[in-house]
């Protein structure tokens, strides 16, 4: 994270950082940061002090300057962290700690990554119904947490964009769509719930820049849910199986979606622009989380240049695009981009960019 100045100079309005539990839960022997010992129901659980300390000031820090911050959940492993520790005491430590601001506030919680993914939540099976329903347990003890701690507090499960992908029994992961159909029937058969839901609509492939020239299936075959048929999953959770409790369309928010400059600054600039335009004026994305404000080495290493800022910390031509979207001089910039949102072709396209 950088500095204030950069922060507010964007006018950014939403945070989102990853809490994975192997860094949180352990002792530490840092005098300054002591081990905090958490009574829950007769135990006593260990948390590590330095890192508790560390995500204090960090939601403390976001919360000052107004912000509206999601914690992403992680269920990773770690080879010096093996022992397993009850989601209850996870979850009402954490719930408790960022909802009362003294500590800093969460409004969001996500719990665990794109769960359709099976090697992130490490599950090893082709079971699909009995892993919902695994997963279900954890996912709604959380959210009873998050509920109880903050009335407002917003709980969601994460998809990628593989919505009909799948190629078979022995995949790596299920398609989204048929997680969800069995994620919400294993949430039925114990009462119906206001669960959410948070999606990565990528392009395909991820390092796809001019994602508007092609083409998206609209109807529930999709093989891939993209910015450009996002209609794929309102139509499916506008199902009346799917209405939350009130009888109305399920909160969703793209908490991860970026566009790689690799290909031209001018290019993602474009696509980050053609994408916020688009989420703004659809009814049922609560908000576009983009990724990310600096690129990370290890996506650079992929070809994926996500970042606003290079990871020296040089402003992309995205900078001024990303501050000024929501201004007449956001329209002007788009405006001037239609050559590049017209172009058959990414050569075409970055033939435009070039100008």
């Amino acid at each position: 994270m950088r500095g204030t100045q950069e922060l507010t100079d964007l006018d950014v309005k939403y945070s989102i950082y990853n809490i994975p539990l192997s860094q949180l839960f352990g002792e530490t022997t840092q005098e300054s940061y002591p081990t905090i010992h958490f009574p829950y129901k007769g135990e006593v659980y260990d948390l590590n002090g330095y890192t508790v300390a560390a995500y204090d000031g960090l939601f403390a820090y976001l919360t000052q300057l107004g912000m509206c911050n999601t914690a992403i959940v992680l269920n990773d492993w770690n080879d010096n962290c093996p022992e397993l520790i009850h989601p209850e005491a996870a979850a009402v430590f954490l719930t408790q700690r960022y909802s009362s601001g003294e500590h800093g506030m969460v409004h969001n919680w996500v719990i665990a990554n794109e769960i359709n993914q099976k090697k992130w939540n490490y599950m090893d099976t082709q079971d699909l119904a009995h892993y919902a329903k695994e997963f279900e347990k954890g996912f709604r003890i959380f959210y009873l947490a998050a509920k109880s701690a903050y009335a407002n507090a917003r709980v969601s499960f994460s998809i990628d964009h593989d919505w009909n992908s799948n190629g078979g029994d022995n995949s790596e992961y299920f398609n989204a769509r048929e997680l969800i159909a069995a994620f919400q029937e294993a949430a039925a058969a114990h009462g119906n719930y206001d669960w959410g839901l948070a999606i990565h609509p990528y392009p395909d492939p991820l390092s796809r820049i001019n994602f508007w020239s092609q083409k998206y299936e609209k109807t529930q075959d999709a093989e891939t849910l993209s910015i450009m048929n996002l209609n794929v999953l309102t139509d499916f959770l506008g199902q009346q199986a799917y209405l939350d409790t009130a009888g109305k369309m399920r909160h969703i928010a793209i908490t991860e979606l970026g566009f790689s400059s690799k290909s031209g600054e001018k290019l993602q600039a474009v696509a980050f622009a053609y994408c916020y335009y688009i989420v703004k004026n659809n009814p049922y994305i609560d908000a576009f989380m983009m990724n990310r404000q600096t690129d990370a080495p290890e996506e650079i290493r992929q070809g994926l240049a996500f970042g606003i800022y290079t990871y020296d910390g040089r402003a992309k031509y995205l900078r001024d695009v990303y501050r000024d979207i929501d201004t007449e001089k956001g329209g002007a910039y788009l405006d001037s981009m239609l050559h590049i949102l017209k172009a058959d072709s990414l050569e075409e396209a970055l033939s435009w960019a070039q100008k």
